[in-house]
């Protein structure tokens, strides 16, 4: 009893001192504190830019080999590119509508045109696109803003249209930011034998935009994604603080004011280290990860190579984590599981994955990374295009118009070929075997920090469910809810978000159908729906990765009008069958309580024929097909003969959605009476047949 006693007593004392590191950590405002003459080792100029001169032809050649004539092509459109100038009409429509499709317009097209001169002339190197490059950038230069026209709003005006005086910075404008330093980090040269003007005029914008807005304390206030304000930080931390910190390197000329940048940047990376779960959980869910943890990956890879290697911290073990949750949650196919704000398919970028595996030590992330290329269909790897559609600009602006992202996804891209060699060898040259080789790293997994399980039982299936509060970041109302696929077809499905516009983050947020409990795998308890706000959440919630089980309380997660003093729910995915038990006390039956799937399948009621099965009393059954449609699957659901069962189709017609879906999805809802019991239980089994 003494050994037990002296042992517990060791764990608490141990859990102290995590839960201490973790209040204190400051990972990399600590390491960066800790470097010695740190004028010595960052120096202004952008000399640890790991990439030749734009006057090294040849190392730019065969940098640039594998998509060579691509970047050319694509830099001879932009050629005859008219830049845009965004009139004030734009701004004041943009109030009145919310319309992002203007932000498209004027945004993104003159940016990627920038963007695809750039690497046309690194690409042939003959001077043939610098001119339009020059204009381009003057008309960069002589905006009043940088940012999106929704986020000017973060001025002190609250008004869309931008004060000169008063720049914002924020995802697009950190994004211009990064683009436009790398930019006249490799073309300076070639801009002063035209006009030395034409680089006062592009430093002069990038003191002016980004500089100088950020090293103003005064100016914190317009921007929460900092940190210091005490506002919850999420994905703009990262995105904008490693867009900021590498134009300053590249650009910014004095020694002091750079060390400045570089003390705050790594102070308001670690506001969001710090407010992350130790597990590397992203509870913005895994699309945004590619703007999160991807981008701490990205922020840590741009301190290592602009310190020479004295700071690093690649080999952090939260983050080598927060890479893999990207790989952890990962499902197939191209599917992930999405909850909050994400997408149900959104893989990420294979090269980004690949080199933030291979530098944080995770095999793990490499093999999710091959998996994405690998095709069984054709026995070959495919090659991504860099180049980018306007369905992807429209919806994907964050990842695919990254410029560094970009460049470091050339610069690994042998290296990855090798790797995919070596998987195609040791699977024999079978490719459908090399996908499920690829596979087996990923394990079941439970993040108790935003109480995410991922759960697989090896034979195909894939069980995703969420506890959390309905408070977190880009938040839906999905206490308990879950999702369920089976050989990658989705079964059990989150909508997932449709096309971002003013009332997805305004006060109708909670009236779009897919932000409602009601449309998630969640329960109606009572006659009431979920509640947005983290006071309304899960409690008691547990795993046990052995069983595949993962339990949860969501009577909190609803409004005190439901009367609900407990809804224990357990999700449990066994060898062959999925199955979910619910059990509640009432204080006040007040209305029915309804059991709710959603499905991308087609679901057939009692007494209808599916696919020459009559279905029985006591069933309903699901067909689910892929999303490619070529494969399906065959799903039973038992449920209670006290509960009736009923099913509703609903047409999509947002772009988004569609995307992911097709045209419609189905809800299949399992009713009680008005009059039942105060307390009980409501068990379904899903098994395929």
């Amino acid at each position: 009893m003494k050994r037990i006693l002296l042992f517990a007593a060791f764990t608490l004392l141990l859990g102290a001192e995590v839960l201490q590191a973790r209040e204190d950590r400051h990972l990399f405002r600590n390491a960066y504190d800790a470097i010695p003459n740190k004028a010595a080792v960052f120096r202004p100029g952008g000399a640890w830019f790991p990439y030749p001169a734009y006057e090294d032809r040849a190392a730019w050649e065969q940098l640039t080999a594998p998509f060579r004539e691509e970047l050319i092509a694509q830099g001879e459109k932009a050629l005859g590119h008219k830049w845009k100038m965004v009139p004030a009409s734009a701004y004041l429509e943009y109030e009145k509508t919310g319309d992002r499709d203007i932000v498209i317009e004027y945004d993104y097209v003159n940016r990627d045109a920038l963007r695809d001169l750039l690497l046309a002339e690194l690409a042939e190197g003959k001077g043939r696109f610098v001119m339009q490059l020059v204009d381009g950038l003057f008309y960069t230069c002589e905006r009043a803003t940088w940012s999106h026209m929704q986020h000017t709003r973060n001025q002190d005006s609250h008004r869309t249209l931008p004060d000169p005086d008063q720049r914002v910075i924020s995802l697009l404008s950190a994004n211009m930011a990064a683009q436009v330093a790398v930019t006249w980090h490799f073309l300076h040269g070639a801009f002063d034998k035209l006009d030395p003007s034409i680089s006062s005029t592009v430093l002069h914008a990038l003191d002016a935009n980004i500089f100088s807005p950020y090293l103003d304390p005064a100016r914190d206030k317009n921007h929460g994604w900092l940190g210091f304000k005490g506002k919850k930080v999420n994905n703009w931390n990262t995105y904008c603080n490693t867009h900021v910190l590498l134009a300053f390197l590249l650009c910014e000329p004095g020694p002091e004011r750079l060390l400045a940048a570089l003390a705050k940047a790594t102070d308001s990376v670690d506001k969001y280290m710090d407010s992350v779960s130790l597990d590397g959980a992203c509870d913005e869910g895994p699309s945004y990860w590619n703007m999160a943890g991807g981008k701490v990956y990205e922020f840590a890879h741009i301190l290592r190579d602009a310190s020479g290697g004295r700071l690093d911290l690649l080999r952090d073990g939260q983050i080598r984590r927060m890479g893999e949750f990207k790989s952890q949650t990962y499902i197939g196919d191209g599917w992930v599981l999405d909850f909050a704000d994400g997408e149900p398919r959104d893989p990420g970028d294979p090269f980004h994955i690949w080199r933030f595996g291979r530098e944080t030590g995770s095999r793990q992330m490499m093999d999710m990374a091959l998996n994405l290329l690998a095709q069984p269909e054709t026995g070959t790897f495919s090659k991504p295009s860099f180049i980018i559609s306007e369905e992807q600009r429209k919806y994907r602006f964050g990842e695919v118009n990254d410029l560094y992202r970009f460049m470091e996804n050339l610069r690994c891209y042998n290296d990855m070929v090798a790797d995919e060699k070596q998987a195609v060898e040791t699977a024999g040259g079978d490719f459908g075997q090399l996908r499920q080789n690829l596979r087996k790293s990923a394990t079941s997994v439970f993040y108790e920090g935003t109480e995410v399980a991922a759960l697989r039982n090896g034979a195909g299936w894939f069980l995703g469910v969420k506890g959390g509060n309905n408070g977190e970041s880009h938040n839906h109302n999905d206490v308990g809810s879950g999702v369920l696929y089976i050989d990658d077809c989705p079964v059990l499905i989150d909508a997932g978000v449709g096309t971002y516009a003013k009332a997805t983050f305004g006060p109708d947020r909670y009236t779009l159908w897919y932000m409602q409990s009601d449309w998630h795998n969640a329960p109606g308890i009572n006659g009431f729906s979920q509640k947005d706000g983290r006071e309304f959440h899960a409690s008691g919630t547990s795993c046990d990765l052995n069983k595949r089980s993962f339990s949860t309380d969501l009577a909190a997660a609803y409004p005190d009008g439901a009367a609900c003093k407990s809804w224990n729910r357990t999700w449990t995915l066994g060898e062959d069958k999925m199955t979910l038990v619910d059990r509640f006390r009432l204080t006040e039956r007040k209305g029915a309580d309804a059991e709710r799937f959603l499905t991308r399948g087609q679901a057939f009621l009692p007494g209808q024929d599916a696919a020459g099965y009559k279905v029985p009393d006591g069933e309903v059954v699901l067909l689910c097909k892929s999303f490619d449609g070529q494969r399906s699957v065959r799903i039973r659901i038992a449920y209670p003969a006290t509960l009736k069962a009923k099913a509703e189709t609903l047409e999509l017609t947002d772009a988004r959605l569609k995307r992911s879906w097709g045209s419609t999805v189905c809800r299949v809802s399992f009713v009680s009476g008005e009059t039942a019991p105060l307390s009980g239980s409501y068990a379904f089994t899903l098994s395929r047949f």
